[in-house]
């Protein structure tokens, strides 16, 4: 992923996105993610490689903030079948999120770390984003370390 923002939209409506400024503003508050009805946005540093594993969960999974420089969790309701996150300039997309035949509401829990590339001092970024249903609208803060 590219250009430091993922974005996932609900339906091909909502990708003309009025409030998406607004949006960038709550996931920069917290550093890491921001979600409405409809729209979903991960920050990344875009000077770095991101390594992204996703997971989808029937039910709410422990929090795990070991090993992880930052951890968020946000509501999100989709708007379509599907949550699929692709960066903000429309590149590659990442698997679907959504639990089949589910059409939330949800959770999403975001992980951001840093490691070092091998042989490297250059270091890079890994992600872990995990959906699961939950009806709370509330960004929950897990753990917070500076990131850049």
């Amino acid at each position: 992923m590219d250009y430091g923002v993922m974005e996932a939209y609900g339906t091909p409506e909502d990708d003309y996105d009025p409030g998406g400024m607004e949006l960038l503003d709550k996931a920069q508050k917290n550093g890491l993610v921001a979600a409405r009805p409809g729209h979903l946005l991960v920050l990344t540093h875009s000077d770095f490689g991101v390594c992204v594993t996703m997971e989808t969960c029937t039910r709410r999974p422990p929090v795990e903030t070991k090993g992880w420089d930052h951890v968020v969790e946000v509501g999100y309701r989709d708007t379509g079948a599907s949550i699929v996150l692709q960066d903000q300039m429309g590149g590659q997309e990442l698997p679907d999120l959504a639990l089949d035949g589910y059409r939330g509401p949800y959770r999403i829990r975001v992980h951001h770390a840093w490691f070092p590339w091998k042989g490297e001092r250059q270091r890079g970024q890994r992600l872990l984003i995990t959906a699961f249903p939950g009806k709370s609208d509330r960004t929950v803060t897990y753990r917070r370390t500076p990131r850049w």
